[in-house]
């Protein structure tokens, strides 16, 4: 299993144009840690993946949300096998670049 990224952080939501722009400080309130893994196909790289996976760790919870170019964050639960090593396509990679990847898609993301 990958050693994951982990990140401290707190909520500070900022909107724009209907776009949300994402930084190191936006995620949620009260999150204790925060992993993120690039998925990554056949023919990518976790410099340029088909998808951003986030694991939001808190007291209470366990939230698991992707994003892609074209979509915003959605949860889903089943993508909790890249974390846990079952499934080979997820690759730890630190909060900056995450954050880099999801602004540039961000742009592409339909108004909400």
């Amino acid at each position: 299993m990958r050693d994951g990224c982990y990140a401290n952080v707190s909520k500070s939501l900022k909107g724009g144009e209907n776009k949300v722009n994402y930084t190191m400080s936006t995620i949620m309130k009260n999150t204790d840690q925060i992993q993120y893994l690039a998925v990554v196909g056949n023919t990518q790289s976790p410099d340029n993946p088909s998808a951003v996976v986030r694991r939001i760790l808190t007291k209470d919870n366990d939230l698991i949300e992707y994003c892609t170019p074209v979509n915003s964050w959605r949860p889903n639960a089943d993508l909790y096998n890249l974390f846990i090593g079952l499934d080979s396509r997820g690759w730890a990679i630190e909060a900056h670049k995450a954050m880099q990847l999801v602004n540039s898609w961000s742009k592409n993301w339909p108004d909400f």
